[in-house]
Order: structure tokens, then C-alpha cells, then sequence
């Protein structure tokens, strides 16, 4: 985007500023677990022997566990039309 004569083209500068921001919701997450992730290894490293510390890690776990459903439900959800709204009948 810095780049001389990006935003030239205005319609095609606005689609990568869009595209940019759908890859940065998919990227921002998969970089809090790996913190996380790393973090926890850590955790796992200082409290082997202390029961305090053990329940920071079981607090982690949880943690990373639903960092990772909500990254499964983004990758299920990852469509290209998935970010339109849908209308649903019941029978």
C-alpha cells in the first residue's frame, strides 16, 4: 500500500485493503496461539513439581483449547461468500 501509484487504481487499492483485512482476521488469531502455545510451555517448564502453577497450566489449556475451536469454526466459515448474511426457512 506504500508502494508509488498504489491507490491510482482506486476500485482495485480498495479490494486489497478488504482482502488484506479478511487475511489479518484469519492470521491475528493463529498468532495468539502460538503465544500461547509458547507460553504454555513455559508454564509446563517452571511448574513441574508446584500445584499452583499446574492449575495456571490446566487454565492455559482451556484456553488454547477454544483459541483453537474458534479457529475451526473460522476455517469452516472461510468461504467466499460465507461473510454474506443468509436467509434460513424452517419447515
Amino acid at each position: 500500500m506504500g508502494e508509488a501509484g498504489f491507490w491510482d487504481n482506486q476500485e482495485t487499492a480498495q479490494q486489497l485493503v478488504v482482502e488484506l483485512k479478511q487475511l489479518k482476521t484469519i492470521v491475528s488469531p493463529i498468532e495468539d496461539l502460538d503465544t500461547a502455545s509458547a507460553d504454555l510451555v513455559e508454564l509446563l517448564e517452571m511448574g513441574e513439581d508446584d500445584p499452583e502453577i499446574a492449575a495456571e497450566v490446566t487454565i492455559e489449556i482451556d484456553r488454547l483449547e477454544m483459541l483453537v475451536n474458534e479457529l475451526e469454526l473460522k476455517s469452516m466459515l472461510s468461504g467466499p461468500h460465507d461473510h454474506s448474511g443468509a436467509i434460513m426457512t424452517i419447515n
